[in-house]
């Protein structure tokens, strides 16, 4: 229900498992809609996510994840000529004109002052066995991206809003994604060329 306030597209989510003692869990099938005007099937598709998290962190304003690994996720990165514009861009824009979209605080009393925004930080995130579909026109290609390693992020700023996360992973998704969608797409004309 929240991630759609986000994103302004459609996410779905077929399963998830958190064991409140070990903090550990993961998420299944995560896929999350492409922007208005884009027509591929979906932006991503994240078959498994799992978590570590420190439990008595949910129940606070600073949530802490020790660590999240998406291992074999399809991007769909769909542009319309220049490279330059792209669902994966739109995304981000959508994520970043809803900077004050917040999830509830569950054990927050109705008549309450409002909650302080919820904060996350992510002491270890990996994105890996990563394929790219890219979608131009008519033209489609797959091409394979280096693993995506991040680190400690939202610890110098005390967390980061679901927002500001968001948008951090989604720019550096997006850099790589669009890097190697250019190189194979400069490899390709080449070989033309040849």
């Amino acid at each position: 229900t929240f991630g759609p306030k986000i994103t302004q597209t459609t996410v779905v989510l077929k399963e998830a498992s958190l064991s409140p003692f070990s903090g550990k869990g993961s998420l299944k099938e995560l896929t999350v809609g492409n922007p208005t005007g884009w027509k591929s099937e979906h932006a991503f598709y994240l078959k498994e996510i799992s978590i570590d998290l420190v439990p008595k962190s949910l129940t606070a304003d600073h949530i802490v994840i020790n660590s999240i690994v998406i291992d074999n996720p399809e991007i769909i990165y769909e542009t319309t000529g220049a490279l330059t514009t792209s669902n994966i861009q739109d995304l981000i824009k959508n994520v970043q004109g809803n900077g004050s979209a917040q999830p509830a605080q569950a054990s927050q009393p109705a008549a309450a002052q409002p909650a302080k925004p919820v904060k996350i930080e992510i002491k270890d995130f990996k994105l890996t066995n990563v394929t790219v579909k890219v979608v131009y026109g008519t033209n489609n290609y797959t091409v394979k991206i280096p693993d995506l390693i991040m680190s400690d992020l939202g610890t110098k700023e005390g967390g980061l809003t679901p927002n500001e996360l968001t948008v951090a992973v989604l720019k550096q998704v997006g850099a790589q994604v669009a890097q190697s969608a250019l190189k194979s797409a400069a490899s390709s004309s080449l070989k033309d060329k040849a």
